[in-house]
């Protein structure tokens, strides 16, 4: 997300805040078109080794999940709507055709540039900015192949059935600051309107190290661009019908009866067009059912020196269960999370006799989607559940809750959190919490969606900015 913002604001200069002080490349210089090459995926360390959530216990399984593609995940179309993407195997065949070599010689970039977060003193009082890095900071973080071209990772890590080549960087840097996209992409700008980085041509592909290093910042959630890039996020489609056949087939869950009927595209705007809607057909959304809940216990969690203080054990977990689903009488709870099957056991003695449904692949199915496909897939059914409970600190809970956003969901339906101490924090009543993690436990926080009117159809009218289609 804070990566395509950073190419929005290339591709579209007028969008940077004003009040800043910043400014792109002069104006008689031609923006270039920038697109997203989007890397290979996987594999990912908290990703499992088997459809049972065992842990990857070799490299072998790794092996399996790695170099794979976007659209194994995500729907392409929707994320071309903002900015234009290409798949690394696409990139990889055009530096092929404009420079005819062995199948076999990697795709050389031009320049890589490591992102590291801000270092004290880069810049005079604190100025907000991005800079490169002095020279102690350049070393420290160099890699370690330091000859051109440099290899920007291991071949192993990104070959798979694609055959995909490792790529390499003719030159080398790192940056550092305010790394945000109202001033990556004014930097990056200059560093692609400067002559004087590679002597005998411009710099035309940029490879971004460390890009996790990026913040929201200006554009975080109270924002229209952050909401804008979230809601064409759009997972693959074959996941959402494994997932749909789940709830159907386990949960008595379907979209008619739930209100949580995805939009049609609209006409004028092609695939991937659904997302501009500003809102599904039946919202506000009912959900199935069934309660869901994401309990983690694995990453950080699993390795942390006393790990119930950072998660509910199962006995307290099942006691804040069994509350909710009292309270939202609902005697079936869907459960995603990386506990260990033992601990699983555990908690479905406790909250007996409520039923406790997971998805748990078949070989087959494993096969074809792997573990990033199973917690799509685990993400998509606790989206469309009556009422959610997640954890607090997890990404894997705010993409749920932020999924319920944009379906229709309630803020009362969906900004629930397990806490270690076995009090649960409601949004409900999250106006009590006089410290929102006086407990340790911090409670969920609600983001309204903006919607940006360049990207939204308003169901209610007969045109937008775009002039596109009613729903």
């Amino acid at each position: 997300m804070r990566i395509v913002n950073v190419l929005r604001l290339l591709r579209e200069p007028s969008k940077l805040p004003a009040g800043l002080g910043l400014e792109f490349s002069p104006s008689d210089s031609a923006h270039l078109e920038w697109t997203l090459v989007l890397p290979p995926w996987g594999p990912l360390p908290h990703w499992f080794a088997a459809p049972n959530h065992s842990a990857f216990d070799s490299e072998e399984p790794w092996q399996r999940f790695v170099g794979l593609r976007w659209s194994t995940f995500f729907d392409l179309p929707s994320l071309n709507q903002v900015v234009p993407v290409i798949e690394f195997e696409e990139f990889q065949n055009i530096l092929s055709k404009s420079h005819p070599q062995s199948a076999s010689t990697p795709p050389k970039i031009d320049l890589a540039l490591n992102l590291i977060r801000q270092y004290e003193n880069v810049l005079t009082d604190r100025q907000r900015g991005v800079s490169f890095c002095p020279a102690d900071l350049l070393h420290s973080h160099k890699i370690i192949n330091e000859k051109s071209p440099i290899s920007l990772f291991q071949a192993s890590m990104i070959t798979n059935q694609a055959q995909l080549v490792s790529p390499v960087a003719s030159r080398y840097e790192c940056i550092t600051g305010d790394l945000e996209p109202v001033y990556l992409a004014p930097f990056l700008d200059r560093i692609a309107h400067n002559t004087t980085l590679l002597p005998d041509k411009p710099v035309r592909s940029i490879f971004l190290g460390g890009a996790e290093s990026v913040i929201h910042g200006f554009w975080s959630e109270w924002s229209q661009e952050y909401w804008t890039v979230r809601r064409s996020m759009v997972f693959a489609s074959h996941l959402r019908q494994i997932a749909d056949h789940f709830r159907s087939e386990y949960l008595n869950s379907n979209d008619e009866a739930d209100r949580t009927l995805m939009p049609n595209p609209i006409e004028s705007q092609g695939n991937g067009s659904a997302w501009m809607r500003d809102s599904w057909p039946l919202a506000p959304a009912l959900g199935g059912p069934f309660l869901a809940v994401h309990w983690r216990c694995g990453d950080f969690v699993n390795t942390s020196p006393g790990r119930w203080n950072y998660t509910p054990s199962p006995v307290l977990a099942a006691k804040q269960i069994i509350e909710a689903a009292q309270d939202q009488k609902l005697d079936i709870v869907y459960l995603a999370t990386d506990a260990s099957e033992s601990e699983v056991e555990e908690l479905e003695d406790e909250i007996a006799p409520i039923k406790l449904v997971r998805f748990v692949p078949s070989d087959s199915v494993w096969s074809q989607i792997g573990p990033g496909g199973i917690a799509i897939v685990d993400q998509w059914i606790c989206a469309h559940a009556r009422y959610f409970i997640g954890t607090s600190p997890s990404t894997f809970t705010f993409r749920i809750t932020e999924e319920r956003t944009i379906m229709g969901f309630t803020p009362e339906s969906t900004f629930n959190t397990l806490c270690p101490s076995g009090v649960a924090k409601y949004y409900a009543n999250s106006q009590a919490y006089a410290d929102r993690e006086a407990d340790g436990c911090e409670a969920l926080t609600f983001w309204p969606i903006k919607l940006e009117p360049d990207y939204t159809v308003l169901s209610s009218s007969s045109s937008s900015v775009r002039n596109l289609d009613e729903l």
